[in-house]
């Protein structure tokens, strides 16, 4: 027998079994959320990829539901292979280049803007007000799209174009400018590029995300739209099955999942709260409050578990180091011109001996907060392992002239300068 990801064994279609009731079954959340997928359309293979859970455990749990009666095979996907010796027609090459990543999909245009709210007496360039106001125009387009990736992007393309946009997009990149109504711009264009992070980068969000994506039409008068791929065709034709009661059912529990978030938020305790807003979207994926709020609370549970590496930091072994690191390169994610938290990933990376990166995030740390010496002091140390002790010294010194009782970088500074009477061999 072939895997059920391929072959005759992917192509089987499933559908609930005559009189099965899915309110009597005891499943948890993730298996309800897969079960509601088995719509008598939807082959086996396809349910791999969006049923919310790893492939193998899709596996399992369908493999156990076909033999306890839950579930039936209602038939096989039509299999269409193109004719051989001859050049597959223009809209598979397209799909091709959607779904497989051979070339890139073509570049959307820029939504209309007004310029009149362009202000030339701000801090902010004319090309800069208008990259903002045609992004802010383009918010209500798809999460993929919105961080300029394919669909099928991986985990480490999403972070990483995230990122990208963070830096021209955050609103501490403005910090002490006069920028006018874009403050307002920017922060509701970073709190959506934050959101389309987090629910494209969790695998069970994700799989919903993309089912409401598929789930809803284009809107009127939006102009030309792109080919469907098969995958995206046959998506569109898998309607809910399950019963309106049922579905009522699912929207209560996930406004109680989103009452538990709200409370564990209410009580500082994040990680919780993230969990639960999980939960929620997984039973109603159409809720908007609970995708946006899935963002912010994710951040904040990032924050706080490397914190509290950080306050255990005195004797931290190498593993608990590098994880502290890696979360509060996380966090840098959320808050990527934060002077203190760029200043603590400067200090890990230094002990990591990752000195690009070091330099990277202490030279961020002082220039968006040049009147910390603590941050200066940190560049110099940088700036000291790089081989640098020019740079390191002025660095010092402009520590010590902020903070006159900053005894560490008078220490270093005595450590780095040429000493009286040795030039010169005298």
């Amino acid at each position: 027998m072939s895997e059920p990801g391929e072959g005759d064994e992917g192509r089987k279609i499933l559908g609930l079994s005559a009189g099965c009731d899915p309110t009597a079954l005891q499943l948890n959340p993730a298996e309800g959320f897969l079960l509601s997928r088995i719509d008598g359309q939807t082959p086996w293979r396809l349910l791999r990829e969006i049923g919310g859970l790893m492939p193998e455990e899709v596996d399992l749990c369908l493999e156990t539901w076909l033999a306890r009666g839950i579930v039936d095979v209602a038939g096989l996907e039509e299999k269409k292979e193109p004719p051989p010796s001859q050049a597959p027609p223009l809209e598979t090459r397209s799909e091709r280049s959607r779904d497989g990543g051979a070339p890139p999909a073509p570049h959307e245009p820029p939504e209309a803007i007004d310029e009149s709210q362009i202000d030339r007496d701000l801090d902010l360039s004319a090309e800069v007000q208008r990259s903002i106001l045609e992004f802010e125009a383009r918010l209500h387009r798809p999460y993929h799209e919105l961080l300029g990736v394919e669909r099928n992007a991986d985990v480490k393309q999403i972070k990483r174009a995230y990122f990208n946009l963070c830096k021209d997009y955050h609103p501490d990149r403005y910090f002490r400018r006069k920028i006018g109504d874009h403050a307002g711009r920017l922060d509701r264009i970073f709190k959506k590029i934050l959101e389309a992070y987090e629910l494209l980068s969790d695998p069970t969000t994700r799989a919903e995300v993309e089912r409401s994506l598929d789930a809803v039409p284009p809107p009127p008068g939006g102009g030309p739209q792109r080919p469907l791929s098969k995958l995206e065709r046959l998506r569109q034709r898998m309607p809910f099955k399950i019963p309106e009661a049922v579905m009522n059912e699912r929207r209560a529990k996930a406004a109680d999942f989103f009452d538990a978030a709200r409370f564990a938020m209410e009580n500082q305790n994040y990680v919780e709260a993230a969990s639960s807003v999980r939960l929620a979207i997984a039973f109603d994926p159409f809720n908007d409050e609970y995708k946006k709020a899935f963002a912010e609370v994710q951040g904040k549970a990032t924050e706080m578990r490397a914190g509290r590496l950080l306050e255990e930091a005195e004797g931290m072994d190498s593993s608990r180091m590098k994880e502290a690191y890696r979360l509060y390169e996380e966090t840098l994610l959320y808050r990527p011109h934060d002077p203190a938290v760029n200043d603590k990933a400067a200090e890990l990376a230094l002990e990591m001996g990752e000195l690009d990166k070091a330099f990277e995030y202490a030279e961020r740390a002082t220039l968006h907060s040049p009147q910390v010496g603590r941050y200066h002091r940190t560049l110099a140390r940088v700036y000291r392992s790089k081989s640098d002790a020019g740079h390191a010294v002025r660095e010092l010194q402009n520590a010590i002239e902020l903070d006159p009782g900053d005894e560490e970088a008078k220490k270093m500074l005595d450590l780095l300068r040429p000493r009286r009477g040795a030039r010169g061999g005298n």
